[in-house]
């Protein structure tokens, strides 16, 4: 009886964690056919701009495409752009301010979010940015100004939780006004 109940338990866990990151046949026929149907205005070439430098754009993977505005189920759209490198190291062209750290999502574990305000660059001068699924450095507290071309973050390897999803940094931008605003344009030369 002791042994019966001890395997039902022990599979009731393997079942349970199992599905836990796996998607329904459901949601990705949804997500595939929203793919399918999603044709971004940007390709996957490398980024030379006065902004960012060297990045390129996370294509279509297990988990969905990197691009802003692509379907994420559910009637949700990306929020924001996913930018992948070879160093998987995050360093931006201008100068900006750390304002705070935090969690991407409440699961996170550890501080895998920065949010930053730009100081110096033209049209993006006090604007906001968050970018996510990074590791942060201990050299750059909250408060610290960051200059151009600094290394301050490294890219979190989310395989392990997202299985077939590339490594990459997902970045968001605010205006002054606190309205999110698509940073493809600004990414771009």
């Amino acid at each position: 009886m002791k042994i019966a109940f001890l395997i039902l338990l022990v599979t009731s866990v393997v079942v349970y964690f199992s599905g836990m990151f796996k998607r329904s046949t459901k949601e990705e026929k949804e997500q595939k056919e929203a793919e399918d149907n999603f044709s971004p205005a940007y390709t996957d070439e490398l980024y030379k701009s006065d902004y960012i430098e060297g990045y390129k754009m996370r294509g279509s993977d297990a988990w969905g495409s990197g691009y802003f505005g692509a379907p994420r189920g559910k009637g949700r759209t990306h929020k924001g752009i996913d930018l992948m490198n070879d160093a998987q190291n995050i360093l931006l062209n201008f100068k900006f301010q750390i304002l705070r750290y935090g969690k991407s999502y409440a699961s996170s574990k550890g501080n895998d979010l920065c949010e930053i305000k730009i100081l110096a660059k033209g049209d993006l001068q006090g604007y906001t940015a968050k970018l996510m699924h990074i590791v942060p450095s201990v050299l750059y507290p909250v408060g610290s100004i960051v200059s151009p071309n600094t290394v301050f973050a490294f890219m979190e390897n989310m395989t392990a939780k997202y299985p077939g999803m590339s490594v990459h940094v997902h970045l968001e931008l605010y205006n002054t006004n606190g309205q999110l605003v698509d940073p493809t344009p600004y990414i771009l030369s």
